[in-house]
């Protein structure tokens, strides 16, 4: 019973990142103006029966004339508006004018709490995920809570396996 329900948890946690590394490149980012927020890498670290630690990585890009300089936020993952995971990012990190950065958001998804919903998400074959985040910006000599957001869809039926040609 166990062993099943490990191997259940395995594959949903598995699914789940096949859809967020998917929808990274699908992003349509809503933030502030002058900077995007996209998702654009999951990866698995380790995992318990319990919960699988995954790095979430972000693209912040500053699209605006001067520097940006953040000392740490708060990001949360949602797929179909279902939470999937949280995380934290406490180091200081200046955005270059007119360039961007990744950060590496380490994320603690609960496998029992996704084993339950992972199902019915995949078997709608179309996800709407959304990250949001909450970034602490440096201006003006003080600090300042700013709120970003980046979107996107994924179409599982991309991820189809093509049946190969008879020779």
């Amino acid at each position: 019973m166990i062993h099943a329900m490990k191997a259940c948890i395995r594959w949903g946690v598995i699914g789940l990142m096949a859809i967020l590394l998917g929808g990274g490149g699908c992003a349509t980012p809503r933030s502030s103006p002058g900077v995007q927020l996209r998702l654009v890498n999951v990866s698995l670290q380790s995992g318990t029966l319990w919960e699988t630690t995954a790095s979430f990585t972000v693209r912040l890009q500053n699209e605006m004339p001067d520097a940006i300089t953040l000392t740490g936020g708060v990001y949360k993952f949602y797929l179909d508006g279902v939470l999937v995971g949280d995380g934290l990012f406490g180091e200081t990190v200046t955005l270059p004018r007119l360039s961007s950065t990744t950060q590496d958001i380490p994320v603690y998804l609960r496998n029992l709490a996704l084993a339950r919903r992972i199902k019915p998400l995949l078997e709608q074959r179309r996800l709407a995920y959304r990250v949001e985040s909450v970034l602490y910006v440096v201006r003006n000599g003080g600090e300042r809570r700013v709120r970003f957001s980046g979107t996107g869809e994924l179409d599982l039926n991309e991820f189809a396996p093509t049946p190969s040609a008879a020779p």
